[in-house]
């Protein structure tokens, strides 16, 4: 019978033999398509129902969210309906985003697919036509701009490509483009709605994109602004997420300008969601199982309300309570079956778990771990189905993820898979306890994870591969057994390994070029200071071979300081013939001593040491012995002030005549003027030009020229001028043999001290600098009075 109501039937039964007849307990009755039969034998009462084919769908979606084709079952929230249609409605007149808040588990999504969306297809909006306003429904997922382009271009009809240039040129020209492609099909204004808003932030991890995101949705329906928007566009956002959101000046805007809150279920409203549904599907509930059901969600006197995450949990224990009806009753016999709203999660979870091999469990603990986004909270993460089948080898997934989606643990969506509800995460204690064992680990594979699809997606670029300390770390944990790492994330680590390595080895191969060239160049540079010295030895060697000739005593101080660079044969015999060459040997000098004018004129006796000069104070100076002061005779008469050069002592190349002077006898007829001049008139009588004997040194005075020839002295050195005065001495007409040669026998003697000035040099400093400079030229790089250096005499 197909009559609602119930009908009386009357059974009679005959039997024969051994056969028992039994008679009804009751009236027999067939509600819908289920025939109930009770009966007794006279002891007890048996009762057997004979069920219908199973062709009745479920009004209950358990974990998941109600979709919008099940709007018929979605029940209780016809007034928040209402209240939401109203705001999205007023956008018309005054733009601006639209905020839906509510904890997780409150029913938001259901809120938005079947509750919004059936609405305004229905005509529920204050517009003439609205009901064909087209829709679009998303997620922002990890890459919201390219899920919004994607939408916007199946809302535009334009090609995505097209789209994702426009948004990534410009974000905040989507309103633009929306607007100009939708006046041009028709006067529609499309309903944009943005569920899940939170996974901008758990998913998302460009700071930049999440901007870019905002800033697209806001030009579609922008505040502030008067007339019909682009779109209108509402989006859910998660209670906890509140603050987060307040970090973007468009959400914030739109969560403090009135958003619909979604708040707890009223006990009637409970009944109408738990009911209604089930009278849709000539369903009924057994004596006392809905009071049941709301005492154990958390309703009633006693309590201030049921918590919000368990709703979803009430909708999986209707869900499994349907699977174990009798007949089309569900009976509180087979709800407890289910463990009750508590347990009916962790229990249908834990059974599917357990009817998978080890194999299979093994790949269920890993593709768990990779829907859950760990962190100080830990979420559900969107995948894409391909990418979650491709960490497994094979299709050993595939029976995996097929039963814990027939048993609504996971929810499949065209080519996205995830967690139907966070619910699971909290309610599952296996998946708690894989969570929690390895948090750190987690952690890391979930970077790795995360890392590798992004290497995939940039074609395997090796910019975002792990380096330094990040790869040193995954290498670590990668080495620990059991791990749960994808093949795309070994992959992508393994690719990381070959880029460290070859880059390791560009990094030797570089140091190793490197010092090879350090070495070549100071090989080369060592070569070049060789080369360097061995020029500077050969050149002294070579200006000391010519001083020689010159001046023994400067030739044999720079022969030493060539020793310094170098040696060689010539070298160590300049050396011993400069060890035999005569060298002179300094008596006195005037070292800083202002009030000495200079020497006029000199002479020294040939058979003892005694040494006579005379200055311009008509003071005769003696020196005999070893070099010190000299004894001052004062002489009368006044003499020329003529600037003087330094005392020396030289053997007589032939023996001198007597002189005027103190200790030396006197002149015998038929000496020369120049006798005469150095004893007698060159002492006391302005002009005198000194001794002119040979064996004596005498300052030379040319003929015009106004300063004597004057070095300048210095602690350690031989001055130029001063050498040049030893020259010129040795070459006066007057010597008796040829200009600048020795007379056999000669022997110079000169010893390094400290020299002074002199004479006029002392008294008219700039005056002797100037004589200097015009009487000396040096060779080039090479500074006067050093070793090295050859005075000359200008105009020679």
């Amino acid at each position: 019978m197909t009559d609602d109501n119930p009908v009386n039937a009357h059974l009679n039964a005959y039997a024969s033999g051994s056969a028992q007849v039994f008679q009804a307990a009751r009236d027999q009755f067939v509600v819908d398509r289920d025939l109930h039969i009770y009966l007794h034998n006279g002891v007890r009462v048996t009762r057997r129902t004979v069920s219908a084919p199973a062709d009745v769908e479920c009004p209950y979606p358990g974990l998941a969210a109600f979709e919008s084709e099940q709007a018929k079952w979605f029940f209780g929230r016809d007034r928040l309906v209402a209240e939401l249609v109203g705001k999205v409605g007023h956008q018309l007149d005054e733009p601006g985003m639209q905020a839906v808040i509510a904890p997780s588990g409150a029913g938001k999504s259901s809120l938005l697919r079947a509750g919004l969306i059936p609405a305004v297809a229905q005509g529920a909006l204050p517009v003439r036509g609205s009901a064909q306003w087209p829709q679009v429904y998303l997620t922002p997922t990890a890459r919201p701009m390219p899920a919004l382009a994607n939408s916007l271009a199946a809302l535009t009809r334009l090609p995505p490509e097209h789209v994702w240039r426009v948004l990534h040129a410009r974000p905040a020209a989507a309103g633009a483009l929306v607007a100009t492609e939708m006046r041009r099909q028709s006067a529609a204004v499309p309903l944009v709605i943005v569920d899940q808003f939170e996974e901008l932030f758990t998913m998302c991890a460009n700071p930049a994109e999440r901007v870019a995101f905002v800033d697209a949705l806001t030009s579609l329906s922008p505040r502030g602004t008067t007339g019909p928007p682009a779109a209108l566009v509402v989006f859910g956002i998660r209670a906890d997420f509140y603050a987060a959101g307040f970090d973007l000046p468009s959400v914030r805007a739109a969560l403090q300008d009135v958003p619909v809150l979604v708040p707890e279920m009223s006990e009637s409203e409970l009944r109408d969601a738990i009911v209604c549904p089930a009278q849709l599907e000539h369903l009924d509930f057994a004596d006392d199982l809905v009071e049941l059901l709301l005492r154990d969600l958390g309703t009633g006197c006693a309590t201030d309300g049921y918590p919000a995450h368990r709703l979803p949990m009430l909708a999986y224990a209707l869900r499994a309570t349907w699977q174990t009806r009798h007949g089309h009753t569900l009976t509180v016999a087979g709800y407890r079956a289910t463990g009750g709203i508590a347990g009916a999660i962790a229990t249908a979870a834990q059974r599917t778990f357990t009817r998978l091999s080890s194999t299979e469990q093994d790949i269920a603990r890993r593709m768990f771990l990779r829907l859950v986004r760990i962190g100080d909270e830990d979420v559900r993460r969107l995948l894409p189905t391909d990418e979650l089948l491709a960490a497994f080898p094979g299709k050993q997934a595939h029976p995996v993820l097929a039963a814990f989606t027939a048993n609504r643990l996971l929810t499949q969506r065209e080519n996205t898979v995830e967690i139907s509800h966070e619910a699971l995460l909290r309610a599952w204690p296996t998946l708690r306890k894989w969570l929690d064992e390895d948090r750190a680990g987690n952690l890391v594979r979930q970077d790795i994870e995360d890392a590798a699809t992004g290497w995939i997606r940039d074609k395997r670029s090796n910019s975002v591969l792990y380096r330094g300390n990040r790869l040193t770390a995954a290498r670590d944990w990668a080495a620990q057994p059991n791990h749960g790492l994808s093949h795309t994330g070994h992959a992508f680590l393994a690719a990381s390994v070959r880029q460290f390595k070859r880059g390791k080895r560009i990094r030797r191969a570089t140091i190793a070029l490197l010092v090879v060239l350090t070495v070549v160049a100071s090989v080369v540079a060592g070569y070049a200071l060789d080369k360097r010295d061995e020029a500077e030895f050969n050149e002294m060697v070579a200006a000391s071979a010519e001083l020689m000739k010159i001046d023994s005593t400067l030739a044999a101080q720079m022969y030493v300081a060539a020793r310094h660079y170098g040696h060689s044969v010539h070298l160590d015999s300049a050396l011993v013939t400069s060890q035999n060459a005569p060298l002179a040997t300094v008596l006195f000098t005037n070292y800083g001593n202002n009030e000495q004018l200079g020497f006029s004129a000199l002479a020294h006796s040939p058979t003892t040491d005694l040494v006579a000069a005379t200055d311009t104070t008509t003071k005769l100076y003696l020196w005999s012995g070893p070099p010190g002061p000299p004894t001052v005779v004062p002489l009368g008469g006044q003499a020329r002030r003529e600037p003087g050069v330094l005392a020396e002592r030289r053997p007589a190349c032939r023996r001198p005549r007597r002189r005027d002077v103190p200790g030396m006898g006197h002149h015998e007829p038929g000496d020369s003027d120049t006798g005469r001049e150095a004893g007698a008139r060159g002492a006391g009588r302005p002009g005198g030009h000194g001794v002119r004997r040979a064996g004596t040194l005498s300052r030379h005075r040319r003929a015009g020229r106004q300063r004597p020839l004057v070095g300048l002295g210095r602690p350690g050195r031989t001055e130029p001028d001063q050498r040049r005065a030893g020259r010129c001495a040795g070459r006066h007409p007057h010597h008796g043999h040829q200009p600048g040669r020795r007379s056999p026998g000669v022997r110079r003697r000169r010893h390094r001290a400290p020299l002074g000035r002199v004479g006029s040099a002392t008294r008219h400093p700039d005056r002797a600098a100037e004589a200097a400079g015009r009487r000396t030229r040096a060779r080039p790089g090479v500074q006067p009075g050093r070793p090295g250096t050859r005075g000359r005499h200008h105009g020679r």
